[in-house]
């Protein structure tokens, strides 16, 4: 929801004290307004926050119960640092964790808006399977989200991605995994940053929105599928690069390493730093082939 959207609901409830099931999500657990997590830019913002601090969401407007458990129909927040336990099936607004607890979340299988938490402890999510907003845990290697599939904004984790992973709507970062392989990945909106992956085994992957951005250790990529990449390719230390199927990358193409990387069907946007010769090497194998085509057989 966009914030104009916001303030006008807020401004509802400013005339009339009824609050907009629109708004639901953007209270906490108990009732309380918290925002989510907007980073609030209307230069009335604070006069806005401070009619709603006042509100007060009844509980029989906050769950609701289905057959697989409990919704909770606003965001779910917590402070301090006692574990978290999550005794929700769905949460319609965000999962937002403010200290250095340990997460358990045993039946939580859907996160409409955020989950963002700055703790280093373990972190159990073995039903989630989708994130409508942001996915950020930018301190815990301890992450566990076995059946997580889809994420709708930016995933920041800063170890391995999980395994079914198969779309990220916006930036995917994994800041600490030296090798990464995502065997179902298939889409990411945003930009691909991997800091300290040498390995990068991406088998259905086809497209990029943003950039892809490796770091100087990475030494191989392979992504047979990938046909796009909406901004720069920089693989500048790559030695080995299997993209048999790109056709488009729309920045700055570095493949500076990579010896005889090199196909005429591929068009760039911007510049393409390429390893010395390697046109001359790539003309030289599809003569062979063709020379090879051409010979005739003798019986």
């Amino acid at each position: 929801m966009k914030q104009k959207e916001i303030i006008r609901y807020i401004n509802k409830y400013a005339k009339t004290g009824i609050i907009d099931d629109s708004l639901i999500p953007l209270y906490d657990q108990n009732g309380k307004w918290c925002g989510d997590t907007i980073r609030w830019k209307h230069p009335m913002s604070h006069s806005f926050l401070g009619r709603m601090n006042k509100s007060f969401l009844p509980s029989s407007r906050r769950i609701f119960r289905k057959r697989q458990g409990t919704v909770l129909k606003t965001s779910f927040v917590w402070w301090g640092s006692d574990a978290v336990m999550v005794n929700y099936c769905e949460i319609h607004g965000s999962l937002i964790v403010t200290g250095n607890a340990p997460i358990h979340a045993p039946s939580l299988r859907l996160i409409g808006g955020n989950f963002i938490s700055n703790t280093t402890k373990k972190v159990d999510l073995p039903w989630l399977s989708k994130v409508g907003g942001h996915f950020e845990l930018l301190q815990t290697f301890l992450l566990s989200a076995p059946r997580l599939r889809c994420v709708g904004g930016n995933m920041v984790i800063v170890g391995m991605h999980p395994p079914l992973l198969e779309t990220v709507g916006g930036r995917l970062g994994a800041y600490w995994a030296f090798s990464f392989e995502a065997s179902n990945l298939r889409e990411i909106g945003g930009c691909l940053v991997l800091s300290k992956a040498d390995d990068i085994q991406v088998p259905v992957l086809e497209s990029v929105g943003g950039s892809i951005l490796l770091s100087h250790l990475a030494r191989t990529i392979m992504a047979p599928k990938l046909r796009s990449v909406g901004g720069d390719f920089l693989a500048d230390s790559v030695c080995t690069i299997r993209v048999p199927c790109l056709r488009l990358v729309a920045g700055d193409f570095d493949t500076s390493s990579a010896k005889g990387f090199y196909h005429p069907s591929i068009r760039v946007g911007g510049d393409w730093t390429m390893f010395p010769g390697a046109v001359r090497e790539w003309e030289f194998r599809e003569a062979a082939r063709k020379a090879m085509r051409c010979e005739p057989i003798y019986l």
